[in-house]
């Protein structure tokens, strides 16, 4: 079962900032759940050579989101990009039929 490999994800919601407060992120639920990061590449991002880094994100078909949901796990924050329904096994895995679900992360990289 795959669900023996999730660890704690924060759910964050961003906070505009004003003049006096900067913008911030705070924690708005969590979850369990397991990121895969299988792929990198250095792209340009505003003139700056920066990594762009997708990755997937695994956990209970209970866990709804929507397209740019901030997650957060060790200090990495992702942007939920896109949903589907993992029917068929994961690299191995076999879990019983509709067990999870997967949605596609980008990585956020700060101060871009």
């Amino acid at each position: 079962m795959i669900d023996r490999y999730y660890t704690p994800i924060n759910i964050l919601e961003f906070q505009e900032g004003s003049f006096e407060t900067p913008a911030s992120y705070k924690v708005v639920g969590s979850f369990k759940g397991l990121i895969q990061t299988p792929n990198n590449s250095n792209t340009f991002n505003n003139s700056k050579d920066t990594s762009n880094v997708s990755g997937t994100l695994f956990c209970s078909i209970k866990e709804k989101f929507g397209s740019k949901t901030i997650i957060e796990q060790n200090g990495d924050k992702w942007l939920i990009s896109g949903q589907k329904t993992q029917s068929m096994g994961v690299t191995g895995i076999t879990p019983v039929r509709g067990q999870h679900a997967e949605y596609s992360l980008i990585w956020l990289e700060e101060s871009i």
